[in-house]
């Protein structure tokens, strides 16, 4: 249940300033586009626009393209049209009044989506577009478009589907790769917009032909047993069919314009397991035919050449021993910290990942993108000693890593150390077991969780650590962490995160006393923000108007409501600026009044109740609290009509652009979003910090 109460406004039609930044219009629907084959042509709707440092705002939107039909035949109104009169015309031998002949032009509407981009200077050009031009015949058209990223020197990248028209397909030989583009999905940026930087069911580069690789590593085949009986193995096998691109998952646009992705790529083969030495069971033809599934990171380079990064299955020195690789994570933060380039160094386009080795070790890599035949550089590996403490603490599990332009690298971690504590003589437990009694000596894990962070010099340090977790005893009682998501990080160094503090001391009112938060480097002492906390900015009270809840009346209930506060955190950002970006869920519970009850009418007056929820904007001040950008239930003055917005949309972590920041300039802070407002119309506006 929405408050759509009108008590913030903000000018648009021209500029508007408020305490934390200036907000401004960048595009309304109904208004003029660009890019048609006609000057009748107005956005309906808009997508989740992304914003770079030089203030360009990109971003997919609905248009209704309006033609008048230029071969329209005159038509002819009779003399007893209602709508349109006759004049009589007197000739010299015709006594009945002749009807005029009037010319109408039919028009008719055209709606199609397109990707835009508006330039520093407010010009819009169009980048893309949904078909192909009105009564052009041509190679086909984009069938669908995705939410486009932008980066700073304002290349523009987007994931669609294409389909091909009327022109024949390229043919392809049997057991030839497939290198050109006919038609389906992928991926494009604004250099080329006529050829994909990739492709699904593209041979994947990078992947030999035939390929030889263990099947047990990525097919769980060890020691199963197939249908018919036989039993399988983990024994390497040669596919001889070409490793081909099966989904792009993710994909990001660095300010060098070559784009980087990650994407699934497989591949299937018969499958022929090892003969039996067992004389009564018959020798098999083969078992079925066996699929291959591994996931990889390419790069593009400036021709426009992918190269092949890194990939599940391939085999790394790793402080001296070689390893297989059993899975990567690249992009794929689902916390409060997805909403933020998080893997990648937006100027030079080098990349951090961490990988799972198929004997359990995990390690955190850094690689070049310009670079690909560059050693990968190893960040930290599970049993290393974690910085801060004694030698005998190690890590043993990391999170998603971030990097910074200077590619210095945050991350947070797990780790654990062995503590030996004296005891009298005892029996010998097995090697293994969580606690061992050896010749006295009684050993117990310590385990924490925290987060690490380079500072200017590159030097790996602690920023801050959870409660310790002992297998001894049960820690009671102090104060401490117990949780963090994974970081955000900027050019500065410094960090933002949310973390679930422990507080048992006694609770202070209008305070915080615990439980979940966001903090940053800046001032680890208190959270910037917290779940309970009343939002700042918002009316207190707060009036809302609903509809009514009570089935004797449908008329709507006005009331005021509680002081909302913080109910959930959606994302964090921390950019160059150092003013944290929180975008964050509000909800208050109120009883909603009676309406009058019609007379002689016997109802239930039991009061009922209704959470309030608002989703809003928060920029942080030079005084380290939190100021309002926007709010939903806020009323906009666009254009000289005041609006209240329904929804705000901006980007989030899902889909295949999701992993750049979009909704905000790491460099200059600058916000976009969507508004919905309660009409039905949207708006695209931007805020300057």
């Amino acid at each position: 249940m929405k408050s759509f109460s009108p008590l913030i406004f903000l000018l648009l039609s021209a500029v508007t300033v408020t305490r934390a930044a200036t907000t401004s219009l960048v595009v309304v629907s109904g208004s003029q586009a660009t890019g048609g084959s006609t000057t009748n042509i107005y956005y309906t709707g808009f997508g989740v626009p992304a914003v770079n440092a030089s203030g360009q705002v990109s971003f997919q939107a609905g248009v209704n393209e309006v033609f008048s039909q230029p071969f329209a035949m005159p038509l002819v109104s009779s003399a007893s049209s209602a709508s349109t009169a006759a004049v009589p015309i007197k000739l010299s031998n015709a006594l009945t009044p002749v009807p005029t002949p009037i010319t109408i032009t039919p028009k008719f509407t055209n709606s199609w989506t397109g990707i835009w981009n508006i330039d520093s200077k407010g010009v819009k050009h169009l980048v893309s577009r949904i078909g192909a031009p009105f009564m052009n015949v041509d190679a086909g058209g984009f069938g669908s478009l995705s939410d486009p990223i932008l980066n700073n020197v304002g290349t523009v990248a987007w994931a669609g589907t294409y389909y091909a028209g009327f022109i024949m397909p390229i043919p392809i030989l049997p057991g030839d790769p497939v290198t050109n583009f006919y038609s389906g999905a992928g991926i494009w940026t604004s250099s080329n917009t006529y050829q994909p930087v990739a492709f699904v069911g593209e041979t994947a580069p990078g992947f030999p032909n035939p390929f030889t690789t263990s099947v047990g590593t990525f097919s769980d085949l060890l020691n199963q047993q197939s249908t018919n009986g036989f039993l399988l193995s983990n024994s390497p096998v040669t596919f001889t069919n070409w490793v081909s691109i099966s989904s792009i998952d993710r994909m990001i646009l660095p300010d060098t314009g070559g784009a980087i992705f990650t994407a699934t790529v497989g591949t299937s083969n018969y499958y022929y397991p090892p003969i039996s030495t067992n004389p009564g069971q018959p020798m098999p033809m083969y078992v079925a035919v066996q699929p291959l599934t591994q996931h990889g990171i390419w790069a593009q380079s400036g021709s426009g050449s992918l190269s092949l990064i890194a990939r599940e299955g391939e085999t790394l020195n790793i402080e001296g021993s070689n390893r297989t690789v059993e899975s990567i994570s690249f992009l794929s933060c689902t916390n409060e910290a997805g909403g933020q380039t998080r893997s990648l160094n937006p100027k030079s386009g080098d990349l951090i990942y961490s990988a799972t080795f198929t004997d359990g070790m995990e390690a955190l890599i850094l690689e070049s993108s310009t670079n690909p035949k560059g050693s990968p550089i190893l960040i930290a590996a599970t049993g290393d000693s974690v910085p801060g403490f004694s030698g005998n603490t190690l890590f043993t599990s990391f999170g998603d890593p971030a990097l910074n332009c200077s590619n210095h690298v945050a991350f947070q971690a797990a780790a654990s150390t062995v503590v030996s504590i004296g005891y009298g003589a005892g029996p010998v437990i097995p090697q293994g077991s969580s606690n061992s009694i050896q010749w006295g000596i009684q050993r117990y894990t310590n385990s924490f969780t925290g987060i690490w962070a380079d500072d200017a010099r590159g030097n790996l340090k602690l920023v801050t650590n959870s409660m310790v977790n002992s297998s001894f005893m049960q820690m009671v009682g102090g104060n401490g962490f117990t949780s963090f998501s994974d970081p955000v990080y900027n050019k500065s160094n410094a960090v933002a995160f949310t973390g679930t503090w422990y507080n048992d001391g006694t609770p202070v009112k209008n305070a915080f006393n615990g439980g979940k938060g966001v903090w940053t480097s800046r001032n680890l002492s208190k959270p910037v923000a917290w779940i309970g906390q009343s939002a700042p900015g918002y009316p207190n009270p707060l009036p809302a108007t609903i509809a009514s809840p009570y089935s004797w009346s449908t008329n709507s209930i006005s009331y005021t409501s509680t002081a909302p506060v913080f109910s959930s955190f959606d994302r964090i950002a921390l950019p160059d600026t150092g003013r944290l970006v929180l975008w964050a869920t509000v909800s208050a519970t109120n009883t909603i009044p009676l309406p009058p009850v019609p007379k002689g009418l016997t109802v239930n007056k039991t009061l009922k109740q209704g959470t309030l929820t608002q989703h809003g904007i928060w920029v942080q001040n030079v005084s380290g609290g939190l100021d309002l950008v926007v709010r939903e239930g806020a009323a906009l003055n666009v254009n000289g009509k005041i609006r209240v917005i329904a929804s705000i949309s901006t980007a989030s972590a899902d889909g295949p652009t999701g992993s750049q920041s979009r909704s905000f300039s790491q460099t200059s802070g600058a916000l976009v979003y969507l508004a919905t407002f309660t009409d039905g119309t949207q708006a695209i506006l931007k805020v300057t910090p």
